[in-house]
């Protein structure tokens, strides 16, 4: 089981050596199995009852962390009043929105109604109010991350239609103004560009191959959504792409650098055993038609091969960082899928 050890390393003037002790040791708890979860404990205080700490661990990487001072009231009333009256003075309207610039803090304070604690911003210093601007100009013009050089590989969907079995096959591919989208079917190349939160994909050009099963209702789909300009978001190593209460989440995909060197290579239509650290199965590639199949130690970055079909793939050769010591030095990513056809037995 996983724990969650919180060391506290006090020093306070004039409280009890046993105090000290108490405060300076390790406490040790059971990590939750969800989020948001609350941990808190108390600290002596020379003058007041105690200092409560709060950490509270919510979904997306986020924490809140407060220090209270038992028995001191938060403050926060008067810097409250001068924020009240900046508002109305840059507000062209009642109730119209302003950008505002403050100091505060979070707090837990009741409601207007009811008596359940919640989370609220407390104002400590009051700045200035503007009938104009956002956020973001406000932070320096601070824009989202860019998509280009980015790959990311879907981890779930709520489309109407339900998603291949095998979702790490649907991709998305950034570069140079242009996307490549793999249903995991067919792929469609076209440009992008992203706008006021949105991406806008052009039209797509797209193989032809005929999609079985699950795959022939969830391809038309997939492309259908990616062209209607759906919102975006991305946080960390997590794109997430919404429009008319669709949403397609995908998790990032390692990139080529720069330096990578484009090759050409063929892939077999099935793996063959091969002995690494344990028993498994390898792709047989080659890089010329005459050339003998020979075993791959490793997966191709972006591709996920069907048994029966054959495939000529461009690809990119990139050093890997820290090899292990019985590893290959080298990794591959796929760039194109240049041609496929299937291989009858």
């Amino acid at each position: 089981m996983r724990k969650l050890a919180v060391a506290l390393a006090v020093l306070v003037f004039l409280a009890p050596a046993a105090a000290l002790l108490r405060a300076g040791r390790a406490v040790e708890a059971s990590f939750p199995d969800a989020l948001p979860a609350t941990f808190a404990g108390d600290l002596p205080c020379a003058d007041c009852p105690g200092i409560r700490l709060t950490l509270e661990l919510l979904a997306e990487h986020v924490f809140v962390y407060r220090l209270t001072y038992q028995g001191r009231g938060e403050g926060g009333r008067g810097e409250s009043v001068a924020l009240e009256r900046g508002y109305l003075s840059a507000a062209p309207r009642p109730g119209e929105a302003v950008l505002v610039t403050l100091v505060g803090q979070i707090a837990m304070r009741p409601p207007m109604e009811g008596t359940a604690l919640r989370r609220s911003l407390v104002p400590l210093r009051f700045v200035s109010a503007s009938p104009r601007g956002t956020c973001e100009e406000a932070r320096g013009g601070l824009q989202a991350e860019p998509l280009d050089g980015t790959a990311w590989q879907l981890a779930s969907a709520s489309l109407p239609v339900a998603p291949p079995t095998d979702v790490a096959a649907v991709t998305l591919k950034f570069k140079e103004g242009r996307v490549s989208a793999a249903s995991g079917c067919n792929t469609g190349v076209g440009s992008y560009s992203e706008e006021g939160g949105r991406l806008t994909v052009g039209l797509l050009a797209a193989t032809r191959k005929a999609c079985p099963g699950e795959l022939d209702a969830w391809e038309p789909a997939f492309f259908a959504f990616l062209g209607a300009n759906p919102a975006m978001e991305r946080t960390g190593d997590e794109l997430v792409l919404t429009s008319g209460g669709q949403v397609l989440r995908f998790r990032a995909l390692p990139v080529a650098s720069a330096g990578a060197v484009t090759k050409f290579i063929y892939v077999a239509a099935e793996r063959k055993p091969c002995t690494g650290g344990a028993s498994t199965e390898c792709l047989q590639v080659r890089e010329h038609p005459s050339d003998p199949w020979r075993l791959h130690h490793g997966e191709i970055i972006g591709f996920t091969p069907e048994p029966g079909i054959e495939y000529r793939l461009r690809i990119l050769e990139d050093e890997t960082p820290n090899p292990p010591a019985d590893g290959s030095s080298k990794r591959w990513f796929l760039d194109l899928v240049v041609e496929q056809r299937v291989v009858g037995r």
